[in-house]
């Protein structure tokens, strides 16, 4: 088993793409047990800063890569482009429908809503990304 902290965008994407190579999948995440100060659903995938995921565009960086990733079978491409609204040369999303169709959709493993194992030694797993979790041990490494 292949566990993945955090449900949002990478860890939902990684999570699906680990179950759809035949893989099994574990998703650890602290919604709804616990929040950040920024996290207000215990959907997966909440957007929290902004609805745009950038420029849809082939010829910019943003636009490959969401094209790169749409022709693996991206779970959250596909979403996006489900709940997309209008803005321009960007790829934006209605943030409670993309949240809503990620959590319904996928990831197609088991879901656990915990804080994350703690490593051998006594050392706790960071989040790459996001907001981050929330309470005491949370925040950068010292």
């Amino acid at each position: 088993m292949i566990q993945v902290i955090g449900a949002g965008l990478a860890g939902c994407e990684a999570a699906w793409q680990i179950a759809e190579a035949g893989e099994e999948a574990e998703l650890i995440e602290m919604k709804p047990a616990r929040y950040s100060p920024a996290h207000k659903s215990p959907l997966f995938a909440e957007l929290i800063c902004s609805n745009s995921l950038k420029a849809a565009r082939i010829e910019s960086a943003a636009g490959l890569l969401k094209e790169e990733m749409r022709r693996l079978g991206s779970l959250l491409v596909e979403c996006a482009q489900s709940c997309a609204v209008p803005a321009g040369g960007a790829l934006a999303v209605d943030r409670g429908a993309f949240s809503s169709l990620v959590t319904k959709r996928g990831p197609p493993c088991q879901s656990r809503e915990r804080p994350p194992p703690a490593l051998p030694g006594g050392g706790r797993p960071r989040p790459g990304c996001g907001p981050g979790p929330a309470g005491p041990g949370s925040g950068p490494p010292p």
